[in-house]
């Protein structure tokens, strides 16, 4: 990778498709975050009232994600811990499925179902708030949980644990 100015960085970043996602440096848990139209975004306006923000590219949803969160689509979190010998080992993960119908996943309004961290399959067990067994479809989807296989899920857990692997001073580590 190289370095690259912030004006190149925002060519980048206008290009890489029609929706910026805009988060307050301040915000936690989803507080904040807005989805803007890159053909009318105005920068000047953005900077006066999100002066700290952040903006990052919008992620399309892989379709199977899609399907089971809507528009927004269902978040894989991905832990991973450093053990004493210094190893990183991926322990635990789960998808979070909004409830709501909203445009992206925000933290207390998901239904977080269990991922198999072996066999990248879903569980019948979620929160909701509190544990839960999933005897029906949650969501607004008809999908089995007990059987949905999680896409890519071994590049992504790989992923994971190499990226933590890079930062010997962190224990733990959440990975959306």
């Amino acid at each position: 990778g190289r370095r690259i100015h912030h004006t190149e960085a925002l060519e980048l970043l206008l290009a890489a498709g029609s929706t910026v996602v805009a988060k307050p440096d301040s915000a936690s848990g989803g507080a904040g975050v807005v989805l803007l139209d890159t053909g009318t975004l105005d920068l000047a306006a953005l900077a006066r009232a999100m002066p700290n923000g952040v903006l990052q590219c919008f992620l399309t949803p892989h379709p199977a994600f899609r399907e089971l969160g809507g528009e927004a689509g269902t978040t894989f979190r991905v832990i991973t811990t450093r053990l004493p010998d210094g190893s990183v080992e991926a322990p635990a993960g789960w998808l979070s499925l909004p409830r709501s119908g909203e445009p992206i996943v925000r933290p207390g309004q998901v239904t977080d179902v269990v991922v198999d961290m072996q066999e990248g399959r879903t569980l019948d067990l979620a929160t909701g708030p509190g544990w839960i067994r999933l005897p029906k479809p949650v969501g607004g989807t008809r999908r089995n949980f007990g059987a949905f296989e999680v896409p890519a899920f071994q590049a992504a857990r790989e992923m994971c644990v190499t990226a933590h692997e890079c930062v010997a001073q962190l224990g733990l580590v959440g990975w959306d």
